[in-house]
């Protein structure tokens, strides 16, 4: 199926470090990256299925059915066959991956430095980060009182002294100076806590420094293969399949000799370091190099592989500065 105009395909290595930019929220990005690990080379034969996602990414079914519709809405993956609507209900859906040339107009980025989010060209405003709601301590003592002192008070004549500030002291009715009332806090102290226990209560959690470290994480620098793949039921890194397991269920390694893995290895391609440095380029420009790219496609033809296209496209931005 041909995709629609201003779709291109792209190959997953390059594919993640742009879905890791774009702000789709946690469970449409788990979900796409899970995707990614059952692409072929060419970012084609992607088929896991919504039941397999869920079991890679811990979510519900109805949530990954909502991130595969928010991926296909910003343009990210592009549905190559509906199972559901040949009536096939034990086959899955089957994605190609997809880099839309007006992606910035569609969901907010991260620069490629992480500095600020960007849609259509404008600078959007940062993701507030979730706080800890802080928890307060009820007073010591009755709800909404003064903490009770229970200690005797001192002894007294029958007609004990009387509260009367008006008095002046040593005055001719033999009154004693004023003093404070039994239950009053004694200073020197927190108030609410007997003597002896001084220590300080911690209202707010400790200062800490939210500096990043700066360590960013680079994608695998090797070259993606080219071969496409013809396997009816399992993925070109025989990955399960939704409905077809993969022979014996082992990893890739397991399943092919050395000597079949030094020949892939030494199978002729353009440079792993030319790739690398083009990809590098195009993801450094505003628009992620789709126009370049839109333009190295047209001149290279259908035929062109991605890693190709991508160089080509960071020849011809080369040029145009």
């Amino acid at each position: 199926m041909a995709l629609p105009e201003g779709l291109e395909p792209i190959d997953p290595l390059t594919w993640r470090t742009i879905v890791a930019r774009c702000l789709l929220g946690s469970a449409a990005k788990l979900v796409a990256l899970a995707m990614a690990n059952y692409s072929s080379p060419n970012g084609a034969d992607v088929r896991p299925g919504v039941a397999l996602l869920s079991k890679d990414t811990d979510l519900g079914q109805r949530t990954v059915r909502e991130a595969l519709a928010k991926l296909r809405r910003v343009g990210l993956v592009f549905r190559t066959f509906e199972a559901s609507a040949t009536g096939l209900r034990d086959m899955a859906d089957e994605y190609q991956l997809t880099f839309p040339d007006d992606l910035e107009s569609r969901v907010a980025m991260w620069d490629p430095k992480r500095r600020k989010i960007t849609k259509g060209g404008a600078e959007q405003a940062r993701p507030a980060p979730r706080t800890r709601r802080k928890r307060t301590e009820p007073p010591a003592g009755d709800a909404g009182g003064q903490p009770v002192d229970n200690s005797e008070p001192p002894a007294t004549g029958a007609g004990g002294p009387v509260d009367n500030p008006l008095a002046p002291a040593g005055d001719a009715g033999g009154y004693p100076p004023e003093t404070p009332p039994a239950n009053h806090p004694k200073t020197g102290t927190e108030e609410g806590l007997p003597d002896g226990n001084h220590r300080q209560l911690m209202h707010e959690p400790p200062a800490t420094d939210d500096r990043t470290t700066g360590i960013s994480c680079r994608p695998p620098s090797h070259t993606p293969s080219h071969r496409p793949s013809h396997h009816a039921n399992t993925s070109p890194y025989d990955a399960d399949v939704e409905g077809n397991p993969a022979e014996g269920g082992r990893p890739p390694a397991e399943r092919h000799s050395a000597g079949v893995l030094a020949a892939l290895a030494q199978a002729s391609g353009p440079d792993p370091a030319v790739y690398e440095d083009a990809r590098d380029m195009l993801a450094q420009l505003p628009d992620l190099g789709g126009a370049h790219l839109a333009a190295a496609r047209q001149a290279l033809g259908d035929d062109a592989s991605p890693s190709q296209i991508v160089i080509r496209a960071a020849a011809l931005a080369r040029g145009s500065t």
